[in-house]
């Protein structure tokens, strides 16, 4: 037994010894095993500046079409990422795949916006776009955040008891490629004195599900099972007198008119909660 051991001990110093040569000899072999395994997918190239100030309407409806793309992969042109007049929030959804109203933090993650140009390397996976743009974020706005979930009351939007009156939309020729110049053609129509009406050509109800959170400010979730892109045309009534604050009463009302519910729940909330971040980027 003490023979074994002998020889064992032998050659677990001729081993240490071989190591201790080549790490003398190459140093960076190790590191680069290391680094290589713990290296996390960044852009081969990557432009973050603050965007150009711009028609206020026209970054709504970038935000609208956005929104129902916010959850899954990035949208790419080929391996490029070109993002124009994005705010923050939007930013941060997009890389961790979730909504913008996922998103918690200072309001002026949704009013400060910027431009990103990016490009994936060719080795790397398109599928890893959203954690280089995590990096990104991390590495130009210094951001730090954690993710939460809990439970917390809110509303899906649900079908009427008479079913969908919405109409399917049925792209025309003349309509232009971009669905943000589609939907811009709508979004102008006036209403009633005193009313919020907003037109949509090619609206999917994910994108209906954002624009109503957006009156609402309170949890929501699509459950209508509508899938596809309707014409929408939500007016929202004005309120009665000056303390008709809550405008929760006036948009079930609105979506009547479309054969369309809110139906109150229990919704698991999963958000992001930025605990700290830039508002100026670092130069590219």
């Amino acid at each position: 037994m003490q023979g074994f051991m002998s020889v064992f001990a032998t050659e677990i110093t001729a081993m240490t010894n071989l190591i201790k040569q080549v790490c003398l000899i190459c140093p960076f072999v190790l590191l680069t095993g290391v680094c290589s395994g713990a290296g996390k997918p960044q852009f081969e190239v990557a432009s973050v500046k603050v965007a150009q100030a711009s028609d206020s309407r026209m970054h709504l409806l970038w935000d609208l079409n956005r929104s129902s793309h916010s959850i899954g992969d990035l949208r790419l042109e080929g391996r490029r990422l070109n993002l124009k007049g994005a705010t923050l929030q939007y930013l941060i959804a997009v890389a961790y795949r979730m909504s913008p109203r996922q998103v918690i933090g200072p309001s002026w993650l949704s009013e400060k916006r910027f431009d990103v140009d990016a490009i994936i390397p060719p080795e790397a996976s398109i599928s890893s776009g959203n954690e280089m743009l995590q990096e990104l974020l991390a590495e130009r706005f210094e951001l730090l955040s954690h993710i939460s979930s809990e439970e917390k009351s809110g509303y899906f939007l649900v079908l009427g008891k008479g079913g969908s009156k919405l109409r399917v939309y049925s792209p025309k020729k003349a309509d232009a490629l971009d669905p943000v110049e589609r939907m811009k053609k709508g979004m102008h129509r006036p209403g009633a004195p005193g009313s919020q009406r907003t037109e949509m050509n090619n609206c999917s109800m994910e994108q209906l599900t954002e624009l109503i959170w957006r009156k609402i400010q309170l949890p929501l979730s699509d459950r209508t099972g509508l899938k596809g892109e309707y014409h929408v045309v939500l007016e929202i009534p004005p309120p009665l007198d000056a303390n008709d604050r809550d405008p929760l009463a006036r948009v079930i009302e609105a979506l009547d008119k479309m054969g369309l519910n809110l139906k109150p729940g229990k919704i698991e909330q999963k958000t992001i909660i930025v605990d700290r971040a830039e508002k100026v980027p670092k130069p590219n």
